[in-house]
């Protein structure tokens, strides 16, 4: 006999979590309804989203995929149910396959398939209190009981996004520091993504061709993943060193790398740099971008720097 499903009730356990953002309802509204910011923030933090398709209508659809730490590839998808701008976002959320189908948790084989999800903005003072309810719909016994004994690993999972969402519209440092100019280089490697990606990922080859001409690396610390520190330390011919740290912030193996980066004798200057490493047949589009350091002393030698460390790459990926 198939088991009962139950439909969302009054009984149904429900999950509630209230998060205020310094920033406009508009602003935020935006970041739940726009492809480009939902990849930026809709998934656990230390899970980069890879893929992401958004039809926003009622009726529609946002289906994503993100890459856990242990390098799963997990899909899903929200299904809108009622859209009200900018006061009110209505979805079911489920685990779904490539393709889109509705499919169990990869990680709890009586989870609920479908969990109805509802956002509501309210702004007072410029700020936005962000209120997420969830509740499982067309549940059996057995879901609402996983639903229910899930709710502490929901509560940690939803504080971490939400807090990936501050980050975006509230405009912290990397933020802040996106918003400044950038250095732009690109190189086309003669060695394969795997490769390249490599180089940058492991610190005995980092150490090998980081810096401009005649500066050494030292690699202090180095935990390569989204949300891992690192301390590098550069050193000078004239044995001066240039001591800078910061966070991975986003690590999407072979495809992007984005840290944050302190210089320790500059305080309050953080830059901001992203990677992408793109295949060009047996070949790598290497593309760096980084933010412009408001010190003119540092800006001016950046561009100069960068390129002489990428050609200290093309040097390393040719011998090897």
């Amino acid at each position: 006999m198939a088991e009962k499903r139950i439909e969302a009730g009054a009984s149904a356990p429900e999950l509630v979590i209230a998060r205020t953002f310094d920033a406009p309802r508009e602003t935020v509204f935006a970041a739940l309804t726009r492809a480009e910011k939902l990849e930026r923030w809709w998934s656990p933090p230390g899970h980069p989203i890879l893929s992401t398709r958004l039809d926003l209508r009622v009726g529609g659809l946002f289906h994503y995929c993100f890459r856990s730490p242990e390098g799963q590839e997990i899909w899903g998808k929200l299904v809108y149910r009622e859209i009200v701008a900018p006061e009110r976002i209505a979805f079911v959320v489920s685990f779904s396959d490539r393709e889109g189908r509705t499919v169990r948790a990869p990680f709890d084989a009586s989870w609920p398939l479908e969990v109805l999800s509802t956002l509501t903005l309210a702004e007072r003072g410029g700020k936005t209190t962000l209120t997420v309810r969830g509740v499982p719909i067309n549940a059996s016994e057995a879901e609402r009981t996983a639903f229910e004994r899930g709710r502490a690993s929901m509560q940690q999972g939803w504080t971490g996004t939400l807090g990936q969402l501050a980050d975006l519209v509230e405009g912290d440092g990397a933020a802040r520091a996106a918003a400044r100019p950038e250095v732009t280089l690109t190189r086309v490697l003669d060695a394969p993504r795997r490769v390249v990606f490599e180089a940058w990922a492991r610190r005995e080859q980092l150490q090998r061709w980081w810096g401009p001409r005649g500066f050494s690396l030292l690699v202090d610390e180095m935990s390569f993943r989204t949300g891992g520190a690192y301390r590098f330390i550069m050193r000078g011919p004239d044995g001066e060193d240039y001591p800078f740290h910061g966070e991975f912030r986003e690590i999407a193996t072979p495809e992007r790398i984005v840290f944050g980066a302190v210089l320790e004798d500059l305080p309050g200057e953080e830059l901001l740099t992203t990677v992408t490493f793109a295949e060009e047949g047996a070949s790598t589009r290497l593309t760096v971008r980084q933010t412009v350091p408001s010190v003119e002393e540092y800006a001016r030698g950046q561009e100069q720097g960068w390129s002489e460390s990428l050609d200290k790459l093309a040097e390393l990926l040719a011998a090897t």
